[in-house]
């Protein structure tokens, strides 16, 4: 169809990191355009991975930009249900928008649906992924913070140990990954 013809148009064209200030412009520009085509998309139930990539790189600029975080969750709510359509169980781009939703969540004071959305992310990560892996790790450090939030200081500390334990197995010398995690 042209709708799924313009919105993978569009998720090509939009900013692949709409958090860099130097991209901003480029986002505003197109902003409009993907508004556009996405409420054209939920009118025809459209259910493409394109889509869900385009609604995660507007939130993400959205959220940045402070131009509305309950905009930034709507779009996030609209990409995991187009995932969860697409994708049947335990999937990467499930994991992701949870964790992607659990982030704007958090900065919206919702800290229990946040911590949630984590622990889910979390546990479908672990079921992926046997052994070492930079999402479990990713995974373990979130929930880590979301249990530090709600004062579990000590459940937190040893999630965040062995996230930091598994990347320093995954990554040799100086990481950003492990910077972040320290």
């Amino acid at each position: 169809s042209y709708v799924a013809r313009a919105v993978g148009l569009l998720a090509a064209l939009f900013p692949d990191q709409p958090w860099e200030p130097v991209e901003w412009k480029a986002c505003g520009r197109l902003m409009p355009h993907a508004y556009a085509v996405v409420d054209h998309a939920r009118r025809e139930q459209l259910a493409a991975l394109d889509l869900a990539t385009l609604l995660h790189l507007m939130a993400t600029y959205v959220g940045v930009r402070g131009v509305g975080l309950s905009r930034a969750r709507d779009l996030h709510e609209l990409a995991l249900a187009i995932r969860r359509r697409l994708y049947q169980g335990d999937h990467p781009e499930i994991a992701r928008s949870l964790n992607n939703l659990a982030i704007v969540l958090e900065e919206l004071g919702e800290r229990s649906r946040a911590r949630d959305l984590d622990e889910q992310a979390l546990h479908m990560r672990q079921r992926l992924y046997q052994g070492d892996h930079p999402d479990v790790a990713r995974s373990l450090h979130n929930v880590g913070i979301d249990l530090y939030a709600s004062g579990d200081y000590a459940r937190a500390r040893d999630l965040h140990e062995q996230a930091l334990a598994m990347l320093r197995r995954l990554h040799e010398g100086d990481d950003l990954s492990i910077a972040v995690c320290l």
